[in-house]
């Protein structure tokens, strides 16, 4: 691997995503994975929380910062990022003010556990683009067509486009007015309908093409021109609504990426879905070892490399 190479981390954190974007002198991240302790405790796959392995690097600065949407294991792990490290710009579904007048919500009065982590997860998401404008950050609203472009890179968004971020815009402010019974399904509606207002991300180089939907199901991708893409990370952990064989079909992604965690939480990495996937001539890889992908080594991390030439190379990391 030389520094003219791009490197695509997936890390090891669990029931979330994490992933790190390097070539030569720039890095992303997009995502944090989860902010509870507990999702770390039993590391005999490798867990690792993201700070913790940003730290094991040595990085200490972020050109791209991204959170593709508002989940607690997807941007709970960005509170202690934004903290100590510096990022130049933020990308995310909300405007630089959106969260300006929000107020907190509680967990602790949340009915069920899942209610209680998304709750969190709009605090943390309050949190990190109040940190980050006190540090200086670029804010910005990323939507369809916004594309970031260095040294033969290409990081270009290819949905929400603006009407369904307006769409978002208004689920959360009635989160944010809600009261009683009210709040109850303002917060489940909200909760619910997330996953399809993620960030869908394509990166290029070197003629190859990655496709990160974040956790947009089949329903949500039909929102999206699908392009032929050489690693796609399946959304929605890989749960059985995770894609349709027609858009798998669409894409026919030579290595597919199941971020699955090793209990295989919420019926994650779906044996169905993987075996299709495999049918179909995929290389199917886990940034954590869920049983239904056979014998995997503990692994701080899932590392691919795509090499100037264009070759596709992949490794577990400890």
């Amino acid at each position: 691997m030389t520094e003219n190479d791009l490197t695509l981390t997936f890390v090891n954190v669990g029931y979330g995503e994490a992933i790190l974007l390097q070539r030569g002198s720039f890095t992303a991240l997009i995502d944090g994975g989860a902010g509870d302790p507990r999702e770390y405790e039993n590391s005999t796959t490798g867990r690792i929380r993201v700070i913790d392995y940003l730290r094991k690097r040595k990085i200490s600065h972020l050109d791209l910062l991204v959170a593709t949407h508002i989940h607690e294991d997807h941007v709970s792990g960005l509170v202690p990022v934004v903290q100590e490290i510096p990022a130049d710009t933020f990308w995310s579904t909300l405007r630089e003010d959106e969260t300006d007048h929000w107020r907190y919500l509680d967990p602790a009065a949340a009915p069920r556990p899942t209610s209680a982590k998304f709750l969190q997860s709009v605090n943390d998401m309050h949190t990190i683009l109040s940190t980050l404008k006190q540090k200086g950050t670029k804010i910005v609203q990323a939507k369809e067509g916004t594309q970031k472009t260095i040294d033969g890179l290409t990081i270009r968004v290819l949905a929400p486009g603006k009407a369904k971020e307006e769409e978002l815009a208004s689920l959360l402010l009635n989160l944010m007015n809600a009261t009683g019974k009210d709040m109850d399904r303002a917060r489940d509606v909200a909760d619910e309908s997330m996953n399809n207002f993620s960030l869908c991300l394509l990166i290029s180089f070197a003629g190859r093409t990655v496709l990160l939907p974040g956790d947009r199901n089949e329903k949500g991708l039909q929102e999206v021109a699908l392009p032929q893409a050489d690693i796609y990370k399946v959304g929605h952990h890989g749960q059985m609504d995770g894609v349709n064989e027609e858009e798998l079909k669409a894409m026919h992604p030579g290595f597919v990426v199941c971020c699955a965690s090793s209990d295989r939480r919420y019926e994650s990495a779906a044996p169905d879905l993987l075996k299709m996937m495999r049918d179909l001539g995929c290389t199917l890889t886990f940034s954590d070892c869920p049983d239904t992908a056979g014998p995997l080594p503990a692994h701080h991390a899932l590392v691919y490399t795509i090499k100037e030439g264009g070759m596709i190379t992949f490794r577990y990391e400890i």
